[in-house]
């Protein structure tokens, strides 16, 4: 598909996103307003004063106010540039600021104006509306990642850089069917790499001082330089000089893959561009907010599930002799054992088996520190629909009350997994073990076990609120294709 497909394509999207932001703001406004009516009549009535300017707006024109202000808001923080929209997790912590930001200056107005607002209506609005916007982004995230998975409204790039730079990102870019960017032509800094290049299947070039001719006959819409000694600061000026009124974008990528992204901040001294990268931080105020939000989110989730829980309890209880739960020893944040509470889904006396029967399958395991089964003798009638579709997992959040683990976090580990960890591997106990996690929503029993490190480990470096919140939300969806579970 041509550049110019992308281009309309993102024009087009962001169009769509900010029809759907307004949409979504109106609806939670007009649900909110009607929930909450006799909370925001009667705040109305009581406030008699009058602000600096005094302003006087019935209830209607301040729901309107707060809608109007939160649209700008939106626009404010950005929420909808070209360059954050569609990937990564900025796009989300960008929402989550400009709602919190609403909320505070509403906070300021209301000192202001004496604009008693009804702190019901606003708290429901906001939490609804929030919610809602994050859910639409991630559905059209969806929409568009499936578009690029089949090759269509891609950017053209074309990847300059050492033959082996250059054969990792091509398959870090294919392998990840959802970026947005398509390679395009190969641009070998070593013209002796040139065949090993053409072994990917794509146009390669040897660099050359004036690339503008080469970029645009392939129609690349930008170009990474993977290779930072060879494009010094001198050949990189030279180049954007080239490349001046071609809308052709430069990317740098310097050698941070599976960096804490998160953590890399740009910082400028003395003229220079420096990359900074903060050191990883496993406590402070982030971590208290994250604990309070699993503390009040656990509890709200404890009292929706409670039906499935209770008809659960009731049909293990039917179906199969023994206890209703079952209680494993995993190891926690600092390798400190804990009792994690689920619904039993095997036989009585399963554990004995577990050596057995991952001695027999070892061969054909895709995991080879962990055994899980599609065809797992031990697992009873009901415990198979339960697991597949998590539900076993739901006394877990009794776990999250008890602080022993997290909504959001690694897998929580076996003893017995825990023996074979190598030093790398021990970081994924730096904190609390999750519920759901990364690996919930990137394959779960499908994965080998390094790719489940991996998963892991990233979890641990570049944790965020509004990443958990996410993972959250992509829980849902693993859970409703139980794609990966058995």
């Amino acid at each position: 598909m041509h550049s110019l497909a992308s281009q309309n394509l993102s024009r087009t999207y962001r169009r769509l996103v900010l029809c759907t932001d307004i949409l979504i703001i109106a609806f939670a406004m007009t649900i909110s307003f009607f929930v909450m009516r006799i909370d925001i009549d009667s705040t109305y009535v009581a406030s008699t004063g009058e602000g600096i300017l005094k302003l006087t707006l019935n209830p209607v024109n301040r729901a309107l106010l707060i809608g109007g202000f939160w649209i700008f808001q939106l626009k404010f923080f950005e929420t909808r540039s070209a360059d954050i929209i569609g990937e990564g997790t900025e796009e989300y912590k960008r929402i989550l600021r400009a709602s919190l930001s609403v909320f505070a200056l509403l906070g300021l107005a209301s000192l202001l104006f004496k604009l008693d607002f009804s702190r019901l209506f606003v708290i429901f609005a906001m939490a609804l509306g929030t919610l809602l916007l994050l859910i639409s982004r991630l559905a059209w995230r969806a929409l568009v990642r499936l578009e690029h998975s089949k090759g269509r409204y891609l950017t053209g790039v074309a990847i300059a850089g050492s033959a082996k730079s250059i054969t990792e990102m091509v398959q870090r870019l294919r392998a990840n069917q959802g970026a947005s960017l398509g390679p395009r032509l190969l641009i070998a800094t070593n013209p002796d790499e040139i065949e090993e290049l053409k072994l990917l299947g794509l146009p390669v070039a040897p660099f050359v001082d004036d690339l503008a001719e080469v970029l645009l006959a392939h129609r690349a819409r930008a170009i990474i330089l993977l290779d930072s000694n060879f494009f010094n600061s001198s050949r990189l000026r030279q180049l954007s000089w080239k490349l001046e009124n071609l809308d052709i974008k430069i990317l740098v990528t310097p050698n941070l893959t599976r960096t804490a992204v998160p953590r890399v901040n740009a910082r400028v001294s003395a003229g220079v561009l420096f990359l900074s990268i903060a050191t990883a931080s496993f406590e402070g105020t982030r971590y208290l907010l994250k604990q309070g939000f699993d503390f009040v989110a656990a509890i709200i989730f404890i009292i929706l599930a409670s039906p499935i829980m209770l008809v659960t309890a009731v049909l293990i209880k039917l179906t199969s002799k023994g206890p209703i739960l079952f209680l494993q020893p995993r190891n926690g944040k600092n390798g400190q054992q804990f009792r994690m509470i689920k619904f039993r889904s095997m036989v009585v006396g399963a554990e004995a088996l577990h050596e057995k029967l991952q001695a027999a399958r070892q061969a054909s395991l895709t995991n080879s520190n962990m055994y899980k089964d599609p065809q797992d003798p031990r697992i009873t009638k009901i415990g198979r629909f339960i697991r597949r579709f998590s539900i076993d997992e739901l006394p877990q959040l009794f776990n999250v009350l008890r602080g022993e683990m997290s909504l959001v976090g690694p897998r929580p580990p076996l003893p017995s997994e825990v023996a074979k960890y190598s030093d790398e591997d021990y970081r994924r106990l730096l904190v609390k073990p999750g519920l759901t996690g990364a690996w919930q929503v990137s394959g779960r029993s499908l994965l080998t076990w390094e790719e489940t490190v991996q998963i892991d480990l990233e979890y641990v470096e570049n944790w965020s609120l509004a990443g958990d919140l996410i993972i959250i939300l992509k829980t849902v969806k693993a859970i409703v294709t139980a794609r990966g579970s058995y």
